[in-house]
């Protein structure tokens, strides 16, 4: 089998067009055309360039429908990427809205606390003066 293997790499150039022709359905390449098809074209005169002429067209054929086959089995992964793709962005758009309101309430509740904290420090401010005033009262008042 490896002999075979080289053989037809060492021919060809290449074992992957002929792996691709043999067991995917691919046309092979125009480099890759026998030499007993040449010369039976050769032979055949200008019936055999209309022939050839027919057969380019019939290669092109095969190839534009293999390349349509190909994208058709390539559109369901493609597909089935943006839809994993939109789950995901739709999870994180979830996971972002949690987010800003879980920040949105932190800064309420920071707000609130610096306001009852100023308001504290402002009534504390005011019954220390009060009860420095108290104490300078009773100082005085012998």
């Amino acid at each position: 089998m490896s002999s075979r293997r080289y053989l037809i790499s060492t021919v060809a150039g290449s074992y992957l067009p002929i792996h691709m022709t043999l067991h995917h359905g691919y046309p092979p390449p125009e480099s890759v055309v026998s030499s007993d098809d040449k010369i039976s074209e050769e032979a055949d005169g200008n019936s055999g360039s209309d022939d050839g002429a027919l057969q380019g067209e019939l290669r092109a054929i095969a190839n534009a429908i293999c390349d349509l086959k190909a994208q058709q089995q390539t559109f369901p992964k493609v597909e089935t990427a943006l839809s994993s793709i939109e789950t995901r962005i739709s999870r994180l758009e979830k996971n972002m809205e949690t987010a800003l309101n879980s920040i949105y309430t932190l800064v309420q509740l920071q707000t609130g606390m610096n306001s009852g904290l100023n308001r504290f420090k402002e009534e504390a401010n005011q019954q220390l003066s009060l009860i420095k005033s108290y104490l300078e009262l009773d100082r005085q008042s012998p």
